[in-house]
């Protein structure tokens, strides 16, 4: 079976524990990277790690509600851990803002 690596844009829960105000506090879009090892309507996973046993590490489970966009980075074959159909993928524009800065 083979499973694609993927790029994950999601929203993420933020909070804060001090004197900051509502309009102070949002939550933030990040992206993830890895390879898709379940979905359902509620939940994806993905993992950053193929052990030496062909099974995925490093799970993120994204609930579908945060997930904003899903995009092929290239399929891997999980019986030879090789990459197959690279897609191009375009990183964050750089004329947006980074709100950690």
């Amino acid at each position: 079976m083979d499973n694609p690596l993927i790029i994950v844009r999601w929203v993420d829960i933020c909070s804060a524990a001090g004197w900051e105000g509502m309009d102070e506090v949002d939550p933030i879009e990040v992206t993830s990277v890895g390879w898709k090892c379940y979905e359902d309507d509620k939940v994806l996973k993905i993992g950053t790690t193929i052990g030496e046993d062909g099974y995925y590490y490093g799970i993120t489970a994204l609930p579908k509600g945060c997930v904003l966009e899903v995009t092929d980075a290239c399929r891997v074959s999980s019986a030879t851990h090789k990459a197959v159909l690279p897609t191009p993928y375009e990183p964050r524009r750089k004329d947006r803002p980074n709100p950690h800065r």
